[in-house]
C-alpha cells in the first residue's frame, strides 16, 4: 500500500517538479504556450501543500530555483491573461509559505548587504514585481489590483522598523520612481499633485 510520500517521490522521479519549474520559467517565450494565472496558482498551491513532505536537501536545491521561476513568471505580461484576483493573491500567499521554509525571517549577519536573504523581503519583492506588471495592463481591474498590491507592500514597510525585515521606505520610493508608477497614476508633469 502506497502513502502520499510515495506518490510525491514518484512525481519527482518522473521530473514533475522540473516540469513545473519549466512551465513557470517559460513565460514570455513565443514557442511555449501561455500559462494562465489560474494554472500558475494551482501549480504553486500544489507545491505549497506538498512542501512539508519535501526532504531538506530537495528543498535547499528546489526553493531558490522556484523563486527565480516565480519572479520571471510574475514579471511577464502573462499574468494579465484571464486575470483572477483570488488566484493572484492565493499564488503570492502560497509562494510566501514555500519560501518561509528556506529563507530566514530576518537578514543573515554573514550574507552581504546586497543579498536579499529573508523571506519578507523576497515576498515583498515578488509582490512588487507582480504589481508593476499589473499596472502596465490595459484593463482597469488589473491596474487597480496592481495598486492594491503596492499598497500591501507599503503596509509592510511600516513594520520593517520594528524588527520585521522587509523593503525599506527608500527601497519602495526608488522602485516607484524607477518604474514611473507615480507619473503613471497622477499623469506625469501636467499633474497638480
Amino acid at each position: 500500500m502506497k502513502c502520499i510520500t510515495d506518490y510525491i517521490n514518484e512525481f519527482a522521479y518522473k521530473d514533475g517538479f522540473e516540469k513545473i519549474l519549466a512551465l513557470l520559467s517559460s513565460c514570455g517565450d513565443e514557442s511555449k504556450p501561455d500559462l494562465s494565472l489560474r494554472h500558475a496558482f494551482y501549480l504553486i498551491e500544489f507545491l505549497a501543500k506538498t512542501m512539508p513532505l519535501w526532504h531538506r536537501q530537495f528543498a535547499v536545491m528546489f526553493i531558490p530555483r522556484l523563486r527565480r521561476a516565480v519572479e520571471k513568471y510574475f514579471s511577464a505580461s502573462q499574468i494579465t491573461i484571464k486575470f483572477h484576483r483570488d488566484c493572484f493573491s492565493g499564488a503570492l500567499k502560497a509562494f510566501t509559505n514555500i519560501i518561509k521554509r528556506y529563507y530566514p525571517s530576518s537578514p543573515s549577519t554573514t550574507a552581504p548587504k546586497d543579498v536579499d536573504d529573508n523571506y519578507p523581503l523576497i515576498s515583498q519583492h515578488v509582490s512588487f514585481i507582480a504589481s508593476i506588471t499589473l499596472l502596465n495592463s490595459d484593463k482597469l481591474e488589473q491596474r487597480v489590483a496592481g495598486l492594491n498590491q503596492i499598497n500591501e507592500v507599503l503596509k509592510g514597510t511600516r513594520y520593517s522598523h520594528f524588527g520585521r525585515k522587509g523593503l525599506t521606505d527608500k527601497d519602495i520610493l526608488e522602485r516607484l520612481k524607477k518604474h514611473h508608477v507615480l507619473s503613471g497614476i497622477f499623469g506625469g508633469a501636467e499633474s497638480h499633485v
